[in-house]
């Protein structure tokens, strides 16, 4: 018997190598579903601007009827400035829910599943192994700013960053990973202009998406790039022109998104728009050392200044909350892609960095990050097999652990943020 038995024990190395890691993310994975249930259980659409959209936009009307967050006054009435693709994803839930019960969490969650498909399927047509495209995808949606966008999504803010991602995820699957057919290509066009309708700055994406149709889809064939790109950029358009409309028939202008009406406290945002404007290059200082310097950090109190107390609000830097990002630095493929890939990153880095507030409240994330992330996590497919292991292995769980402290242990403890 001890034979029989010892023929299907394990190494010890073998043991570490499967059960350790599988023990680790599937405590994540639990504490993570807990979080998520506190967050639905929470949510209460009448907080959140996009439920009151599609509230309004049920009653016919474009103006929010019931205001909530940061909307504009324009004419004696207020308006959403925020682009309302996740407004009508939210109308059957309102219709059918009631708007305090139409849930902009729940929606994130079903989108999260269409998007983890998506991304999964992306890494293994780029020729990642299966369990490294897991652990992978296990790094995007655990240990990055997306499960911090998960939990928020009960707010205006988040909920369009969760459909944003999502919809580029599913734009990029078929552009890369479905058979690619001129239908593919219409489809991956129009969840860019979902994505752009949700947050504005997806519209960088574009500059990728172009190049891989002419590098790796059309083989620098001008016909067939000229075929598969009207079919990119039509429905693109489409969701372009119906965001302009959208705007004209409210502000008497295409291009008015309503920040130029904005109401703004004295918070962060307030005295900065003020003073400056809604971009301006004063903004750099600050939003740089956000974007890349800053660490996780807890604020301590009581008689001895031993007690957390709260977690800083203004966020995390990139590389500090999930330094396995570090493997885009290695991607390689077609030259022109890589370039175009990173361009569409600088791009998108740059209208952030001059923007007049980083993203607060934000907890362990810059979360404005989230526009490009998901290209991020292309080049970091890319670069996998090029990066050395411990590199990103490491980094994953660093970042997975780092958003369990976060929002698992400090939350079961009552830690906040503190603003």
């Amino acid at each position: 018997m001890t034979g029989d038995s010892t023929r299907f024990a394990l190494p010890p190395d073998q043991l570490r190598k499967h059960l350790v890691p599988g023990a680790f993310l599937a405590i994540a994975i639990v504490g993570f579903a807990y979080s998520a249930v506190r967050a639905i259980a929470s949510d209460n659409g009448n907080y959140n601007l996009h439920v009151q959209q599609a509230f309004s936009f049920i009653h016919g009307e474009l103006f929010v009827i019931n205001p909530v967050n940061d909307v504009a006054l324009y004419n004696d009435h207020y308006y959403s400035v925020f682009p309302p693709f996740p407004a009508i994803l939210m109308v059957p839930f309102v219709l059918i829910f009631g708007a305090a019960a139409a849930k902009g969490t729940v929606l994130a969650l079903l989108l999260t599943a269409l998007g983890a498909v998506a991304l999964f399927r992306i890494f293994v047509a780029l020729e990642v192994s299966k369990p490294t495209a897991f652990w992978l995808a296990a790094g995007f949606f655990l240990g990055t700013g997306y499960w911090f966008a998960i939990l928020g999504s009960s707010a205006v803010w988040m909920l369009s960053q969760t459909v944003a991602v999502n919809c580029a995820l599913i734009s990029f699957y078929f552009l890369i990973a479905a058979r690619q057919s001129v239908w593919s290509i219409a489809l991956a066009g129009l969840f860019l202009g979902f994505a752009f309708t949700s947050r504005q700055v997806t519209i960088y994406l574009i500059v990728f998406s172009l190049m891989y149709l002419w590098s790796s889809v059309a083989k620098n064939d001008t016909g067939k790039f000229l075929r598969f790109a009207g079919a990119f950029i039509a429905p693109f358009a489409a969701c372009l022109g119906l965001y302009m409309l959208f705007n004209q028939l409210r502000f008497g202008s295409a291009l008015e998104t309503g920040y130029r009406y904005i109401l703004l406290g004295d918070s962060l945002g307030g005295e900065r728009f003020r003073t400056y404007g809604l971009f301006n290059t004063a903004y750099l200082p600050f939003n740089l050392n956000s974007m890349f310097l800053s660490g996780f950090q807890l604020d301590f109190g009581g008689s001895t200044m031993t007690d957390v107390q709260s977690i800083s609000p203004w966020g995390t830097s990139l590389l500090f909350a999930s330094p396995f990002l570090i493997t885009a630095f290695y991607a390689r493929g077609p030259k022109w892609v890589i370039a175009a890939a990173w361009a569409s990153i600088g791009f998108a880095l740059l209208h952030m960095l001059l923007y007049f507030n980083n993203g607060y409240v934000q907890v362990n994330t810059n979360r404005f990050t989230l526009d490009f992330l998901p290209l991020l996590m292309i080049l970091c497919a890319l670069g996998i097999k090029k990066a050395p292991t411990i590199l990103w292995r490491a980094g994953i769980v660093w970042a997975i652990a780092l958003n369990f402290l976060a929002f698992v242990v400090l939350a079961a403890m009552h830690v906040t943020a503190g603003t």
